[in-house]
């Protein structure tokens, strides 16, 4: 069942002083990272490797942080000229964004357990109209697949 769709993106400080506008320009940047393992830091990875940059040309690719709002702070203080993370982590802070991905979030459920009455209320939570408009209402998420089954 999809949940949501989230926006990832790079955090840059207010009014982007480094003009960065892609993947391609953070070798010329201080990156705040997220620690390994998180969907986040995998995703920043595969983006690396599909412009052909190595994270040894990524100043700052060891300082990990462990949050989405973490990095945005991290940023917000001047630690790092930009991140990884979510809009609504940049905006928190009052930063620049720039989207880069829309990721589907699913919530997997066992065919078993499809007719236990938690789980019928939780799916008719997700497939509730005002629900769906207050989700969808949050700075870079996207509700207009929530609630439709994926097989």
């Amino acid at each position: 069942m999809t949940f949501a769709h989230r926006e990832q993106g790079l955090i840059l400080p207010a009014g982007n002083p480094l003009g960065i506008r892609s993947i391609a320009d953070l070798p010329r940047a201080r990156y705040i990272n997220r620690q390994r393992g998180a969907g986040t830091r995998v995703l920043f990875d595969y983006l690396l490797g599909q412009q052909g940059i190595e994270p040894a040309e990524i100043t700052g690719y060891a300082h990990e942080e462990v949050t989405h709002l973490a990095v945005a702070a991290a940023v917000a203080d001047g630690i790092g000229d930009c991140g990884m993370g979510l809009r609504g982590a940049a905006e928190a802070m009052g930063l620049d964004f720039i989207g880069l991905v829309w990721e589907r979030f699913d919530l997997a459920i066992p065919r078993r357990h499809l007719e236990l009455a938690p789980v019928q209320a939780l799916l008719e939570t997700l497939r509730d109209e005002d629900f769906k408009r207050e989700l969808g209402a949050q700075s870079g998420y996207r509700s207009d697949e929530t609630g439709s089954l994926v097989l």
